[in-house]
């Protein structure tokens, strides 16, 4: 069946395998192929240290998340604060606060599951996955930001005031 002049030779330090014997199966571990450590993709799986930082990531995360709500339910109290410290009279919060922090803080669990589960998805493929939980990390402060600045937007006295002590 080999094409003419062909001819094969086991490589150098192997026994020979005795006809009808099976050879000795390579020592694979779980979810791995035997091809030298390439998936069945024909990539190489991630690295064991991928698998324990994006972990270590994801429990940061939910204590970020966690901070992130601390923080984003305190908004309506330090801006009362800042009305007391600048003569401002009292702080009454808009109609839409409520609404404003209420969204932030389901956006924040939400983005952090999503995470979760885009990152559990990579690891269980034995791809990269510690990137999900940084880029969803940037995600959850700019939307945090982002709410701050909802609030503070809806507050004419505060807007105001901001302008007139302007630089």
């Amino acid at each position: 069946m080999a094409p003419p002049g062909w001819d094969w030779k086991p490589p150098a330090g192997d026994e020979p395998v005795p006809v009808g014997a099976a050879a000795p199966a390579p020592a694979v571990r779980a979810g791995e192929s035997a091809t030298d450590g390439v998936l069945a993709t024909g990539r190489k799986p991630a690295p064991l240290w991928d698998a324990r930082l994006t972990i270590a990531l994801l429990i940061i995360g939910v204590l970020g998340v966690y901070t992130f709500v601390q923080v984003q339910n305190s908004i309506p109290q330090a801006i009362a604060t800042l009305y007391q410290q600048e003569g401002l009279g009292s702080y009454t919060p808009a109609a839409s606060v409520s609404g404003s922090i209420a969204g932030g803080l389901i956006a924040q669990v939400a983005l952090w599951f999503v995470a979760a589960a885009i990152s559990i998805t990579l690891l269980l493929r034995r791809r990269r996955a510690f990137w999900v939980p940084l880029a969803f990390g940037v995600i959850s402060v700019l939307t945090m930001m982002g709410i701050i600045l909802a609030v503070m937007l809806t507050d004419p006295t505060l807007l105001g005031h901001m302008e007139s002590t302007r630089l």
